[in-house]
Formats: structure tokens, sequence, C-alpha cells
């Protein structure tokens, strides 16, 4: 059974799993822990790789249970991960509802123009008037300074004593396909006709395990992600088999975008 693409390294992948190589081997021959900063879940992927051909420890932390974007160490045999060793604040702050509905994108953008990079912020996380992110901790400090007004609305950060988790609104829906290509499977999971879903991969508006991807019929697989912008995102789960008419029939998750601003 195909495992999908999400555990091949891609060519243009190889400068990044180069850098990866070149911390494991920082962490192996110099003995010590190596810190990255926040990684999503491709990079992670990848790092693993680099840290097996080292033959070091790896591990990932990113402030919240269930973060999807976390700091990865690398670190010799002898080495016993603390929590304090990933360096992570996680901030927060208060937007009542009554001054308006506030979205992740508002968050992260309101951070992005205060001049900090994606690198350096993990999730973002909202709920009851309240949003948190993480950060590292060498950002925390400009980070508080900086940001001082998300939306329309005028905030002062604090550090989080109690991390929200991080919760998904994942459905189950099972699909049955032509093939397995990319465009078929967001067309099946989202309803939409082949010639939208080729329209959305084509507009670069889908990213196949983190990565966008234009081509609508590369194949997709088994531990596949794929997130539509606008749409919301699908992970593919079982072949359950295929019909009396030689299509796929596949078990798949989904978060719709639309039913969730």
């Amino acid at each position: 059974m195909s495992t999908g693409a999400y555990h091949q390294i891609a060519g243009d992948e190889r400068e990044t799993l180069a850098r990866f190589g070149q911390l494991a081997e920082t962490a192996s021959m110099e003995y010590r822990p190596v810190l990255t900063d926040f990684l999503d879940p491709r990079s992670q992927l990848i790092m693993e790789t680099a840290a097996a051909r080292a033959g070091v420890g790896y591990s990932f932390a990113g402030g919240f249970t269930g973060s999807e974007r976390a700091r990865g160490l690398l670190y010799p045999d002898y080495f016993q991960p603390q929590a304090t060793d990933y360096d992570i604040s996680v901030l927060e702050f208060h937007y009542p509802e009554r001054f308006g509905a506030l979205k992740h994108s508002d968050v992260l953008g309101a951070l992005m123009n205060s001049g900090i990079k994606r690198e350096v912020l993990g999730d973002i996380v909202g709920g009851d008037g309240v949003w948190q992110f993480a950060t590292t901790g060498e950002m925390r400090d400009f980070i508080r300074l900086n940001l001082t007004r998300v939306g329309n609305k005028r905030i002062e950060l604090a550090e989080a004593t109690r991390p929200l988790a991080v919760v998904q609104p994942w459905q189950a829906r099972e699909i049955i396909v032509n093939g397995m290509r990319l465009d078929a499977v967001v067309a099946g999971v989202f309803k939409l006709s082949r010639a939208q879903a080729r329209e959305l991969v084509q507009g670069r508006m889908v990213q196949l395990n983190w990565r966008e991807d234009d081509r609508s019929d590369v194949a997709v697989g088994v531990g596949d992600q794929i997130s539509v912008r606008g749409y919301g995102r699908i992970k593919i789960d079982t072949m359950l088999g295929v019909t009396t008419k030689d299509k796929w029939r596949l078990a798949t998750e989904y978060i719709d975008r639309k039913s969730t601003k």
C-alpha cells in the first residue's frame, strides 16, 4: 500500500535536508543539543531523516498540547530533553467578541507586519476571547514591545499561564475517486467538479504535505495531507478498496474552513 508523497524527500528539498544534516552532525561531533526554529510538519519529517542518518536523537515541542508547528531538538545519546531546552514562550492577549470576530489570519498578519519572521512563531490558538501564540524565548520581549494592535483594537500581551490545547475540527468523509490524483481527492472531499479542483491546483491554491504543487495529476496516497486555500484541509487515512467500476474508495478526514470561520 502506498504511504503517499509525505515520506518522500523531493529534489528541491535536498538543500533543507543538507542543512538539517549539518545541525545533526554538530550535535554528534560536539556532543551537545542543537535547537531549531519552529518547523512545519514537513520540515519536521526532513529533520527526522537527517537525524536518523547522523545517528542522533531528536524530539519536538511547540508549547501547546497537539502543536502542529514545533521546535526541533537534535541531541547525542546521553541527553534527556527537558521542557526548558526548547526555549518556548507562549504569549496571550484578550479580544472579547464584542470588538468583532478575530481570525487566525488576523493575528498572524499583525505579527508579520511587526517585522517578525514566520520561523520564530509556532501555532496560533484562540478561544473564548483569548488568543495565544508560541514564539522563541529570544523573541518574546521584542514581540511584547512591538505587537500592540490586532485588528482595530489595542492589545496587551502577557505570558500565558495555561496554554490552550490545539483542537482541529476534523470530520470523517468517505469518497470514491477515479484515480489517486490530487485534483480528484480535492474534488471528492469538498464536493467540487474536477474542473474547479484543477483550477485551484493550477492556481497554486493547494499544498500537498505543506508544499505548493500546481500539478493536478500528481499522485497522492495514504498518509498525505492536503491544504486548499479558502476551503480547508484533508488527510487521506485509508484505501478501502476498489469498486465494481474500478474506482477507489477512500477514508478521509477533512476540516471545512467555510463552516468554521
